[in-house]
């Protein structure tokens, strides 16, 4: 009976899927090819979450096959919050006026889920303090990081955008070097965040990232980098990166302790360096995925995938970062995993992670059905034509 009932739900599921398929018209001019990247990096959020957050990573024995094998899974998925950031410049930019209704829809979605899932956590747990204010304030709490400064960045969107527009070309490029050379130079070369970065989880990070996404769509920057390239580029970065870690991994010890310049480079380098948004080689991994994906050739019947899947795929963060399911499925949950086999830890990690989006997608599909049935959509037009009358 329960397997009747799932098939259903999931035969439900796909006849729904099938009928917005159908409905769905092409928008020739929509870049597809970003859409199914924000698909691609939601998942590697997800991955990169139960190999590190699950304890595969933290687990695994060092010196290891496995352990290269879970660092390689972890530094493969990093650039993710980079490409998120780069996606909202290559996109935001391309706005012709302020448009609040996103950002009014996503506030609306943020507290959707941390009611219902609040409520579902205190009939399971019991009340507490710290949960119901979680509820009800999920953004004071920083229940989800990333949601609290994209929304400050989305504010400044407008003051942003106006003032790229003021600038010529050589003056946007002599901005983005010079962030470049005063801040990733620091905190790759000297392993220091002099700028208050907090490792890429801040607001003048995901500012950066918005100002290189911005340029790279206005003067269509690198459109020569073909796709074979794009892709050893982000391969390249990230192979460095583990090469440099597994390398520092044996020198560090050695390293420690040391006087002269052996005590100076052993206080630069580090087997972490690269383990941080904020540097040269993950930045650069997440720049090559937004060139690879842009106006990406695909097929009208995945553009009609894409264009049902891609708007939900910012709830599967919000939904699997929640402290209900953070706390009692991911957190700590894949430490078997650690000593399992290189090829059994790899695929467990990817399994769990498309299980959980997934998940994920089908939870938010009642969402979705329950926001159009309330016309949050529509109403969230009509409050932002109300405040933006006179934009243009």
């Amino acid at each position: 009976m329960k397997n009747a009932t799932e098939n259903s739900g999931c035969l439900c599921v796909a006849l729904n899927v099938g009928y917005k398929m159908k409905k769905i018209t092409i928008n020739e001019k929509r870049d597809y090819g970003i859409d199914l990247l924000r698909i691609v990096a939601m998942f590697m959020i997800v991955l990169l979450h139960v190999v590190n957050v699950g304890g595969g990573r933290a687990n695994s024995v060092s010196g290891t096959v496995s352990y290269a094998a879970a660092y390689g899974l972890y530094i493969f998925t990093f650039p993710c919050v980079n490409i998120y950031g780069l996606i909202s410049g290559y996109v935001g930019f391309s706005a012709t006026k302020t448009r609040l209704t996103n950002g009014i829809t996503l506030w609306a979605r943020v507290i959707f889920y941390s009611l219902i899932m609040g409520a579902i956590n205190i009939i399971i747990f019991g009340f507490s303090t710290d949960t119901a204010f979680a509820m009800f304030f999920p953004v004071t709490n920083n229940s989800y990081w990333y949601f609290t400064i994209y929304f400050c960045l989305f504010l400044l969107m407008p003051l942003i955008n106006n003032g790229i527009n003021g600038l010529t070309k050589r003056q946007f490029s002599i901005v983005i070097v010079g962030l470049f050379a005063l801040t990733l130079t620091t905190t790759s070369v000297f392993n220091r965040d002099s700028f208050v970065f907090k490792y890429g989880c801040s607001l003048p990070w995901l500012l950066f990232l918005y100002l290189v996404g911005a340029y790279i769509k206005k003067y269509d920057f690198l459109a020569k980098i073909k796709k074979w390239q794009a892709v050893l580029g982000f391969v390249a970065s990230s192979v460095f990166v583990l090469a440099y870690k597994l390398i520092l991994d044996r020198v560090d010890p050695f390293l420690e302790g040391k006087g002269g310049v052996l005590g100076l480079l052993g206080k630069i380098l580090s087997p972490d360096t690269f383990f941080r948004h904020d540097c040269i080689p993950v930045f650069a991994a997440g720049v090559f995925y937004l060139l690879f994906f842009r106006n990406l050739k695909l097929s009208d019947n995945i553009k009609k995938i894409i264009s049902v899947i891609a708007p939900m795929a910012f709830s599967v963060y919000i939904i699997h970062q929640n402290g209900l399911v953070w706390n009692n499925l991911i957190v700590d949950k894949f430490i078997p995993l650690a000593t399992e086999k290189p090829l059994i830890l790899v695929l467990g990690c990817i399994g769990f992670s498309v299980l959980i989006f997934v998940a994920c997608l089908l939870i938010d599909s009642v969402r979705v059905f329950l926001f159009s049935i309330m016309k949050i959509d529509k109403y969230a037009k009509k409050l932002n034509d109300k405040i933006c009358k006179n934009d243009s």
